[in-house]
């Protein structure tokens, strides 16, 4: 009776040396996975982000086209601001914005 115990104890003991040894080699095989995957998602996210930006500058810009294909106002400043063009008999006076802060 007492070889059984000890026989008994000794394979419990071996076979959670056995798991331990299994369990510690899953975590070292599958630790840099999961670190992989992490900076995969994390990845995702911000490309994701960085869509949505893209996505409301899109449509920004979609919504200024449109403007200068029905709106002469739009036409008018763009004009005037990009191209410095003023109507007849107007006095256009520039200035720069350096100079003002001082």
């Amino acid at each position: 009776m007492a070889d059984f115990k000890k026989n008994n104890k000794v394979n419990t003991t071996l076979l959670l040396l056995v798991l331990g040894a299994l369990g510690l080699g899953a975590v070292i095989v599958l630790y840099p996975v999961y670190l992989k995957k992490e900076k995969l998602r994390e990845s995702n996210y911000l490309l994701r982000q960085q869509l949505r930006e893209k996505e409301y500058e899109r449509a920004d810009l979609v919504k200024k086209v449109k403007g200068l294909h029905s709106d002469p106002y739009m036409v008018e400043k763009v004009a005037r601001e990009k191209f410095r063009l003023c109507r007849e008999g107007e006095v256009i006076l520039f200035y720069d914005e350096k100079e003002l802060k001082n």
